[in-house]
């Protein structure tokens, strides 16, 4: 069962029973925010329930919480490179509610994102958990793309006999690095 958290309660998308209290979602809706109770002669009758705009009202719950309704990845920082994690807590992409959780640098680093209202429940959303792991893939490759350019440039190089480039690169390497490159002699 996928919880969500919605304005003070939890949420889930499960089937409504007679009882059970459902609250209006929808911001576009006049209801919004409000909640019901579904009755036995909705269920006896099988009167339908407005299953996009109500969702059912469940107790607080230890499975990991799904906050946020979308999570795009949809921005590459043209400076740094670094690749934004955009949550959205309804479905307006223009919502006020709408925030960067997180950037991830080249190297795989999780950057938090800047807004106050970012909370460690935020990165324990299943949709932040899994748009993170994939961003970090993706800055995988774009790190071995950048690192096979170096090596073709390493090779011309010292093919023409300059190695200033290489000797300024390797300064930045700490130097434990450099040693375990060396053969155990």
């Amino acid at each position: 069962m996928v919880v969500k958290k919605f304005k003070n309660v939890f949420i889930s998308e499960v089937e409504p029973k007679a009882g059970d209290t459902m609250i209006c979602i929808h911001v576009s809706n006049f209801n919004y925010g409000k909640t019901c109770v579904v009755t036995e002669a909705q269920i006896k009758y099988d009167i339908p329930l407005d299953r996009k705009n109500w969702k059912v009202v469940v107790p607080e719950t230890k499975e990991p919480m799904q906050i946020f309704i979308e999570v795009k990845t949809d921005y590459t920082d043209p400076d740094t490179g670094n690749i934004t994690i955009d949550c959205y807590t309804d479905d307006d992409d223009n919502s006020d509610t709408a925030r960067v959780v997180a950037e991830v640098t080249i190297d795989g680093e999780v950057i938090r994102g800047t807004n106050p209202t970012i909370t460690e429940a935020d990165f324990q959303d299943p949709l932040v958990i899994e748009a993170i792991e994939e961003v970090k893939e993706e800055q995988k490759a774009i790190k071995q793309a950048v690192i096979d350019l170096v090596l073709e440039r390493i090779k011309e190089d010292v093919r023409v006999g300059d190695m200033t480039a290489i000797d300024e690169l390797l300064m930045f390497c700490p130097a434990k690095n450099l040693k375990g490159y060396l053969p155990e002699d």
